[in-house]
């Protein structure tokens, strides 16, 4: 049961954030080493051509997410809001309501999507021996779209409650069923409808499983049809529409680039330019998973008037993950050629030039996340938004104008270009102006402190890149010599007191 008093609730909020991060990592690695297992298993049993099929669909059913309009990632916000206010009233009318209408979302995500089963072979390009197989499994694709809508939301739910822990938990068990159904149907000789029908199962068994979770964590929440209102979906409209805006223009920022690439200069230039890409986005999430738990206490901390605790986390926890982000950049701008050639081999290396790029849009995008993250929880969200929605569009001209005259190069600056002179500023500055920071203090205190160490750190990566043999063990020794001396210069000089004080603390709990 959750804390029944505010006192108690606010007691506990240290022990659900550090409860919400270790259940983040963990849901994370539990991710990455199913996706080790899972790719070559489906691979090995599906061949070429039928996983290409099946990659294929699942990208096109990601677009259908644009048809919650952004609620998804509404949800938490209101409902951290009203519990944070003990409104349980409104609380049940708004999961009520969502709940409602992510039920009409999938209803017409399904007919759209048998609508669509019949001309799929019109679009997609498959051998004679696959045509038939196109219209069923994208039907079963669709299916556990659709199904999948209630666990998001559920997830969705715990997360705004502050369980955030259960929600990871849940993340990595419904990660593990559908490994475990994939594995035993392709043993057991089943093909690709098989193993669609399998994880349309696995998906609703998660989703049953994730209902009932609630349930015992949460029986004061009430689910039901009548308490929708079409007055809460209206109120709830106008902050669910700047979020559907972040949503679309995230996709556009980062969905792009491989079409752009494809287009002008063929789809062989988009293998090298995607391995990279998977890089960076591996280590966003790294990066990120502790920042994300904070959302649902910002939200709560802005609706008690708790300004102070709202500064003071947005400053700390963007200060750790810009210190990780500047590891991170350092190590693999010296040591990502290495790692990339042992991971999928030498030959689909993009290059320096675009490596060097991405651990430029690293330093730029973990103040934009967090910045926007702060936002979001406080539901000041139009400036990242619209900043993000200006993004886009920025990336797009520009990767299209450079493509031709830089290659792959020129589509990465594009992306660069657009972050940097749209929401790199625009997103930290809203941040700092609704909690009442200066810019000098944020640079100070966020950004300052990694620069000594990452310069230092980098400087000895570079030196030790080109002295050890391209080795993975010369290059993990690399890696954890540039990590030691981060860290120390870090502790000695980005750390005050009181920070070296908190994190023994941390540390020996």
């Amino acid at each position: 049961m959750p804390p029944s008093t505010p006192s108690a609730r606010q007691a506990a909020e240290p022990r659900a954030i550090r409860l919400g991060v270790w259940s983040g990592y963990l849901n994370l690695g539990v991710t990455w080493a199913i996706q080790l297992v899972m790719v070559p298993l489906l691979l090995r049993h599906l061949g070429d051509e039928t996983y290409g099929l099946y990659a294929a669909l699942t990208s096109v059913v990601g677009y259908f997410s644009l048809l919650t309009f952004g609620s998804s990632l509404a949800v938490p916000r209101f409902v951290a809001d009203h519990a944070a206010r003990g409104e349980a009233e409104a609380l049940n009318r708004v999961v009520s309501t969502y709940f409602t209408f992510f039920a009409a979302v999938a209803l017409a995500g399904l007919g759209v999507g048998l609508a669509l089963a019949p001309r799929l072979t019109a679009v997609i390009s498959v051998p004679p021996t696959l045509t038939g197989t196109v219209a069923p499994a994208w039907r079963l694709v669709v299916g556990g779209w659709a199904l999948g809508l209630a666990a998001g939301l559920l997830s969705s739910l715990l997360t705004g409650l502050g369980e955030v822990h259960l929600a990871n938990l849940a993340s990595s068990g419904r990660t593990v069923l559908n490994l475990g159904f994939a594995a035993g149907i392709l043993w057991s000789g089943g093909h690709l409808e098989a193993l669609l029908e399998g994880l349309l199962a696995a998906t609703a068994v998660s989703g049953l499983a994730l209902y009932l979770l609630l349930r015992a964590a949460h029986p004061e929440i009430r689910i039901s049809p009548r308490l929708a209102t079409w007055a809460t979906l209206r109120w709830s409209g106008r902050p669910a529409a700047y979020f559907f805006l972040m949503q679309l223009a995230a996709l556009v920022v980062m969905g792009t680039d491989n079409l752009v690439i494809g287009a002008f200069l063929g789809v062989a230039r988009v293998t090298p330019y995607a391995v990279a890409f998977q890089l960076y986005a591996m280590t966003t999430a790294l990066l990120w998973a502790g920042v994300d738990v904070l959302l649902p206490f910002f939200a709560r901390w802005g609706a008690q008037d708790r300004m102070e605790s709202l500064r003071a986390a947005f400053l700390r926890a963007t200060k750790y993950a810009f210190a990780g982000t500047a590891l991170a950049s350092v190590g693999i701008a010296a040591f990502g050629r290495t790692v990339i050639g042992w991971w999928v081999g030498p030959d689909r290396f993009v290059g320096h030039g675009v490596l060097s790029v991405f651990c430029v849009m690293l330093l730029i995008a973990t103040p934009i996340h967090s910045a926007s993250l702060v936002l979001a929880g406080l539901g000041r969200h139009r400036a990242p938004a619209i900043g993000g929605g200006i993004e886009a569009a920025c990336n797009l001209a520009l990767s299209l104008a450079l493509v031709r005259p830089l290659g792959v190069l020129g589509v990465a600056l594009g992306t660069l270009l657009a972050g940097a002179a749209t929401n790199a500023w625009i997103a930290p500055r809203a941040a700092c102006r609704e909690l009442g920071i200066g810019l000098g203090i944020y640079g100070r205190k966020v950004l300052s402190p990694s620069v000594a160490p990452a310069l230092a750190a980098g400087g000895v990566a570079w030196l030790l890149s080109r002295s050890s043999a391209p080795s993975l063990a010369g290059t993990a020794t690399g890696v954890l010599f540039t990590v030691v001396v981060f860290a120390a210069l870090y502790w000695t000089m980005g750390l005050d007191a009181a920070e070296r004080r908190e994190l023994r603390s941390l540390a020996a709990r």
